[in-house]
């Protein structure tokens, strides 16, 4: 290349730069969480300002944000879809959000997918949704969390913990695809499968979750539905983590009644399944056991895996930051 061709790749790698910093780690300023008691508890820090308390610590330059929530005890998401058509929630959602979340009756949404209540749903959430596309917002589903013990009230479909998770995460995923269906966008944020994934890391280590003081059981209230302050914590962390695409690895605050021990847990269990480090491309890696020559102080973790500094000059540069933003659509396991 002249030097002119270098300077004019050097500028254009800048303005790529600046178009991934923008495109993939842009922030929605306002969020509405609308569901009932999940959302909810554990007021006062209850998820939408326990997220509001991340983001803070987080970017505390950015005073613009705005968390809030709409909730009635019990409500499905049919009970939400005609307040936004005939009652309350028909003016908060005009109100100008960037993301709105949904989020349906705990036990609703892993029923069989013939019952009546659970068609309701389904269809509540693609007319929720248009409304939301309308308002000029996107949709996110909050996948809860199975019971501690299963449902008692509904044995079958519900005998246990894994089955109950399973089952709601199969009807969330259906909700996405249906939505998806109408040509709405939409997103599920799995709250459940982190709550999950602390679950089957105690059973990997030969410890029964549901016995005893375990870190899977701080999750619950005593009646193993409601979310504690440690529930509502790992909610308000995968949420933080799948909207804003950052690590809450490393995070200092939490509510007061919380170890650091379980709030170290939570933080890395969010982040291990909801921004997972890329794969090693162990092919293009040569003799793993060759020195390394990455100098002292330079971040050997960059996600695009070029190391520090890009390879092969500006356009090399370029090719990075291309790799970049790619991963960086990566934040949220669970689409439709």
């Amino acid at each position: 290349l002249t030097q002119v061709g270098v300077e004019l790749v050097k500028i254009f790698a800048v303005a790529v730069l600046t178009l991934v910093s923008s495109l993939a780690w842009a922030s929605p300023q306002r969020v509405l969480f609308v569901g009932n008691s999940y959302t909810a508890f554990s007021g006062p820090e209850s998820l939408e300002v326990s997220v509001a308390k991340i983001h803070a610590e987080r970017r505390p330059e950015d005073t613009r944000a705005v968390f809030a929530k709409y909730t009635v005890g019990g409500a499905s998401l049919e009970a939400h879809l005609e307040s936004a058509e005939n009652g309350s929630l028909k003016a908060i959602l005009e109100a100008g959000w960037d993301i709105v979340v949904l989020q349906d009756q705990s036990q609703i949404p892993g029923l069989s997918h013939s019952d009546a209540q659970w068609r309701a749903s389904r269809d509540a959430a693609q007319k929720l949704s248009a409304l939301i596309a309308q308002a000029g917002a996107e949709t996110r589903l909050f996948l809860t969390w199975g019971r501690h013990q299963g449902d008692p009230q509904n044995p079958d479909r519900y005998p246990d913990y894994s089955t109950m998770q399973d089952n709601l995460t199969q009807g969330y995923t259906a909700y996405a695809e249906a939505i998806q269906a109408v040509g709405q966008s939409v997103e599920v944020v799995p709250v459940g499968e982190v709550w999950r994934s602390l679950h089957d890391a105690l059973v990997a280590d030969g410890v029964a979750p549901t016995h005893g003081d375990t870190i899977f059981s701080r999750l619950y209230l005593t009646d193993g539905s409601h979310p504690s302050h440690l529930g509502t914590y790992l909610a308000a962390c995968t949420f933080y983590a799948s909207l804003m695409g950052e690590s809450p690895v490393g995070l200092s605050w939490a509510h007061a009644d919380i170890s650091p021990e379980d709030r170290d847990a939570v933080q890395k269990a969010v982040k291990d399944f909801v921004l997972p480090d890329p794969p090693v491309d162990t092919e293009s890696l040569g003799d793993t056991d060759a020195p390394q020559d990455t100098p002292a102080g330079e971040d050997e973790s960059l996600a695009c895996g070029c190391g520090s500094r890009p390879k092969g000059g500006p356009l090399g540069a370029v090719v990075c930051l291309s790799g970049l933003f790619i991963l960086a659509r990566r934040k949220r396991p669970i689409r439709s």
